[in-house]
């Protein structure tokens, strides 16, 4: 009756391991692509039995770029801040329009907590909500024309780092698919 998919980094803190990812319900439009999940998380003391402690990050408001659906997560410990940056990818459908992977673009958005489980105040959307990276739509022929996807963020040499996957919409036209 649902699926788990896009695994983020394992991280260890306060003695156990957390891991992020995307849990989409059978019932959910596009099943079982992941685009109307959400995020969710579970912990090990081992790093082998993972138990599931429930959602960490639902869609985003109405008209927010993650309004469908927030998926493929990705974690950073940002040792300048002490907190922790839960990078995602998220898409949205206008009112009224059925599910269409050819018409969605997805973009990157971060959520911010004092711990790896969220804490009181649980994950905290930055930016206004808004996205922190999307596509560039109107340059067909860059790589991240339609669609920015699977962030992976890192500290290194004083300063933080982010790479994630484009798709190009020139490519999906002259494909054809």
């Amino acid at each position: 009756g649902m699926l788990r998919r896009d695994p983020s980094d394992v991280i260890k803190g306060g003695g156990q391991f957390y891991i992020w990812y995307t849990k989409v319900l059978e019932s959910s439009p596009g099943y079982p692509e992941g685009f109307n999940g959400t995020i969710w998380f579970a912990t090990s003391t081992d790093g082998v039995r993972w138990i599931e402690q429930g959602q960490a990050l639902g869609r985003g408001e109405e008209h927010k770029f993650d309004a469908f659906g927030a998926f493929t997560p990705n974690i950073l410990y940002a040792p300048t801040t002490n907190k922790y940056y839960l990078y995602y990818t998220g898409v949205r459908i206008e009112g009224g329009q059925r599910w269409d992977f050819q018409k969605f673009s997805g973009s990157i958005g971060v959520a911010v907590a004092d711990t790896p489980d969220g804490g009181m105040s649980g994950w905290q959307r930055a930016n206004n909500g808004d996205a922190i990276l999307s596509p560039r739509i109107n340059e067909t022929e860059v790589f991240d024309g339609w669609h920015t996807d699977d962030t992976v963020m890192f500290y290194r040499d004083q300063k933080y780092w982010l790479y994630y996957k484009g798709h190009s919409l020139a490519r999906t036209i002259h494909e054809g698919s």
